[in-house]
């Protein structure tokens, strides 16, 4: 195939040379560069770069022909171009998130609040339970646009990879059905990694739940951890620059597998090859947004008609690891009496956190920006203990006003809320809207209490 592409070009140039044009070696116009595919020694097709250019010799005329293995180049330019679409479909997801989300923060909040006015034994219970469940699948819907795209804020600590699979294990077996058996194989000397442990859980469950649809016979799903060093791996180096060490996740299914060309374009968003209605099309976008996240990488290996296995990479984290969990499973929720200035410009939001807080004995004062709320706090005589405020707002947003505060009375507490921002300062306490009334109280008591 090299020489049928190197011929006819040879002698269009041989045929210049002879009508007296004058050659320049360092002139490709005429020879050019052309993609051309050739064959590896173990059979696998291999892409291949072919340049040629004209020199001339003492002894005649000739063309040099540099033959290149693009495979890398070509791995390297599909990941830039991956990287791409995400972040162009991030700017989409961020521009909606925050008002979406306002609007489910609104739903939930006002829902909940007609669910503790109502009868316990009214038949509208059921039906206001199913709103908010309804309502915080929309926000997930939003949380997997933002993880693809790497836009999700991640809370990352020192995590074991098997805590979160044990915990899991139930949960998962319900995703799979009762024809599917699920195996795991731990390693019980596994070193921690730096991650988010509710967006390990998203890909494991993302991932499981591929393997699920792929096996609707029925069939058996493994999953593997272990250390393993990068060199041992059959992986370039520049795949995963600057570490050496890592926990390796392997998730195999024995379904129907995957064809090349699905397996080329599996990780683009939208992407689906299930029956209209039946999938979003952004699982495997998670997966993959969420992996590099967390400086890893994901390959798989897929043979239709013998299954799928998905290589997870995740950096190991050198500090250890401490792998207990706080138990949140209490029933009673706190109350208190301190004062809270609740700031929102969404009136519906404004009221249910209102509502929500004065329920639990708080005393509220509330403001639609952050101008009004410098006036209650100035005007105010006694002591604001927690500010809680919206981080966009018109009229001052609550980084702006968190200093201003601060200037009154440095010991007032502050929780930033937000639908979705890039203004999140680590060092504020943060509540993602939409948000439930339990995580709402539990977090204004865990910070009036530190």
């Amino acid at each position: 195939s090299v020489e049928s592409f190197i011929s006819p070009i040879y002698r269009d140039i041989h045929q210049h040379h002879r009508n007296g044009y004058l050659l320049n070696p360092t002139n490709r116009a005429m020879a050019g560069d052309k993609e051309i595919s050739g064959k590896h020694k173990n059979g696998d097709d291999i892409p291949l770069e072919i340049s040629l250019s004209p020199i001339e010799l003492y002894d005649g005329f000739y063309v040099i022909a540099f033959i290149t293995d693009t495979t890398e180049r070509n791995k390297l330019q599909n990941r830039i171009r991956r990287m791409e679409k995400l972040e162009a479909i991030g700017q989409l997801a961020g521009g909606i998130a925050h008002d979406f989300n306002n609007v489910l923060a609104g739903i939930i909040g006002l829902t909940e609040l007609a669910l503790r006015k109502i009868p316990e034994d009214s038949k509208a219970i059921s039906n206001l339970k199913m709103v908010i469940d309804k309502s915080q699948n929309a926000a997930g819907l939003v949380k997997q646009l933002l993880a693809f795209s790497r836009q999700q804020i991640l809370s990352k600590q020192s995590t074991n990879l098997n805590h979160i699979i044990k915990l899991n294990t139930k949960m998962l077996q319900r995703y799979l059905g009762e024809d599917i058996l699920l195996k795991t194989n731990l390693d019980q000397n596994l070193e921690s990694i730096f991650a988010d442990s509710s967006a390990i859980d998203q890909i494991i469950t993302n991932l499981c739940i591929n393997a699920r649809d792929a096996m609707p016979d029925g069939g058996e799903l493994e999953i593997n951890t272990r250390n393993i060093n990068i060199a041992d791996e059959n992986i370039s180096i520049a795949d995963i620059p600057n570490h050496t060490k890592f926990v390796k996740l392997t998730i195999h299914d024995n379904g129907i597998g995957m064809r090349k060309e699905v397996q080329q374009h599996m990780f683009e968003p939208f992407y689906s090859t299930k029956a209209f209605g039946q999938g979003t099309g952004l699982g495997l976008s998670t997966v993959y947004g969420l992996v590099e996240q967390h400086d890893g990488l994901i390959q798989v290996e897929s043979i239709p008609g013998e299954g799928s296995w998905f290589y997870i990479y995740f950096p190991i984290h050198e500090t250890n690891a401490t792998n207990s969990s706080p138990d949140k499973k209490g029933k009673t929720l706190p109350k208190g009496t301190e004062t809270i200035l609740v700031v929102d410009d969404e009136k519906d939001i404004l009221y249910t956190i209102s509502e929500t807080l004065q329920y639990y004995g708080y005393k509220i004062l509330t403001a639609t920006d952050g101008v009004e709320a410098m006036k209650v706090a100035n005007n105010y005589p006694g002591r604001i203990h927690l500010v809680i405020s919206d981080l966009v707002m018109p009229n001052r947003g609550g980084v702006e006003l968190k200093l201003l505060i601060e200037r009154i009375d440095p010991k007032t507490s502050f929780l930033h809320i937000s639908g979705y921002s890039e203004k999140i300062n680590p060092d504020t306490p943060y509540l993602k809207k939409p948000f439930i009334a339990d995580e709402l109280v539990n977090k204004v008591r865990e910070i009036l209490d530190e």
